[in-house]
């Protein structure tokens, strides 16, 4: 069963809840400090547009658009 709709956006106070909580996710890998980019609307099209520049192999692409296709929103972690 699908527990969302995919033309619904997500409301921002999950999102930034979501954040807030992958914050405080322990971090055996010392990766911090990382950075959330959120994507949605117009936004998941510009992003798609980017990948399909990027030269990445076609198996990736595919897969990436395969995966979020049905997405509202796209969040994207960043280690710096």
């Amino acid at each position: 069963p699908q527990f969302y709709d995919p033309q619904r956006p997500v409301a921002q106070e999950l999102i930034l809840s979501l954040i807030q909580n992958a914050c405080w996710a322990p971090n055996h890998g010392r990766t911090e400090p990382w950075r959330f980019l959120v994507y949605s609307g117009e936004g998941r099209q510009k992003l798609a547009q980017l990948i399909l520049a990027s030269g990445a192999p076609q198996a990736n692409i595919d897969k990436w658009f395969s995966n979020t296709k049905n997405s509202p929103t796209i969040i994207s972690t960043v280690f710096l």
